[in-house]
């Protein structure tokens, strides 16, 4: 069973639900209604859902929220965010995706980070993105393959670069830029991943990760790179 989110009644921040872009989305701000300066989105987990990151919030693991939001959707798409195949295909082929899946859920992320975004002035700079596993994968899709804009940050979580973003190693610089949205030098970069990660092979995820940045010009966008030693595929 899982934990229900706590009432604003009961504690010291406010909880909201509310639906944007055909998603479910569950949402703490830090104070009783206070204003808040910036937001932070986070997508759950292949199979999972938004209420999920619940567990992070009353483990105290977010910290201080005073003056932050944090944003938890749910995908529409039982709980997908995309479509996979096992046919044999790999991690580094398109034929294991279903392409137009993908394309759908970044676009409902897209929206919602516009949502968002309204919110704190309009200021890009103010919304982060972050996501665990399928999340983190689709984190990465919208901050280079949807979005024409820098974020504050983009946080990937045991996530490996999904179509097109996977051809792009070894690519020249110009095919490579043609299948993005965005490039620039101001967006800041976290990828976090276990070592032990039997889902996304580390050094795979890594050096594909690296080949995106490196055939994308963005090497000095990612700010932090850290490879948790013993830690499995988990949030």
């Amino acid at each position: 069973e899982k934990p229900k989110p706590p009432t604003p009644s009961n504690g010291t921040d406010t909880w909201h639900t509310y639906n944007v872009g055909d998603m479910e989305v569950l949402s703490v701000t830090g104070g009783r209604e206070q204003p808040y300066s910036k937001v932070v989105v986070l997508l759950h987990g292949g199979g999972g859902e938004g209420n999920d990151y619940v567990y992070q919030y009353q483990s105290g693991w977010l910290g201080n929220l005073t003056g932050m939001k944090y944003v938890f959707p749910t995908s529409p798409m039982n709980h997908l965010w995309y479509g996979s195949y096992k046919n044999g295909c790999g991690l580094l082929q398109d034929c294991a995706y279903n392409l137009s899946s993908i394309k759908i859920s970044a676009s409902r992320v897209a929206a919602l980070l516009e949502h968002e975004r309204a919110l704190v002035g309009g200021d890009a700079s103010n919304v982060f993105l972050g996501g665990f596993s399928q999340g983190a994968q689709m984190t990465g899709y919208v901050a280079l393959c949807e979005i024409d804009y820098a974020l504050g940050g983009t946080i990937v979580m045991d996530g490996f670069p999904l179509p097109p973003l996977e051809n792009m190693p070894g690519a020249s610089h110009a095919d490579a830029k043609k299948n993005a949205t965005y490039y620039g030098q101001d967006m800041r970069w976290m990828i976090y991943h276990g070592d032990a990660d039997p889902i996304f092979p580390v050094e795979l995820t890594m050096q594909t990760w690296g080949g995106v940045f490196d055939a994308l010009e963005i090497d000095s966008t990612l700010k932090i790179n850290h490879t948790e030693p013993g830690m499995t595929h988990t949030l």
